[in-house]
């Protein structure tokens, strides 16, 4: 086993036995906090999220906000909706700042040529 793996082994136990489903879910410095100090992997946060990325791991933006084991089908379709909702919402940002570049009567801009 190496050193992802084991990492992403360390992940599971500890969301199995401290986050198990969404209305168990924790801050993302809670899981980093033992990671680092109890289990001794000197990890950076995008390492992290990485590792959890290829788990069954999902994550609240509302209250309890944080990350959770997804135990059930609602748990599933509740990370579906927010992740959905966070896509949606990158995607009118970018089409905002499309539309400001390419706006009437708008010079180009950084040589896009637009």
């Amino acid at each position: 086993m190496d050193n992802r793996d084991e990492l992403k082994s360390a992940i599971r136990a500890f969301m199995l036995e401290h986050a198990l489903g969404r209305e168990n879910a924790i801050p993302r410095r809670v899981l980093m906090h033992h990671l680092r100090r109890e289990m001794g992997y000197a990890l950076s946060d995008r390492t992290l999220r990485r590792a959890y990325a290829e788990l069954a791991i999902g994550f609240s933006c509302h209250e309890p906000k944080g990350l959770y084991w997804i135990e059930t089908k609602a748990d599933l379709n509740s990370t579906i909706a927010e992740q959905g909702a966070k896509a949606r919402g990158c995607w009118a940002r970018a089409r905002k700042v499309e539309e400001a570049v390419k706006g009437p009567g708008r010079p180009q801009q950084m040589e896009l040529g637009i």
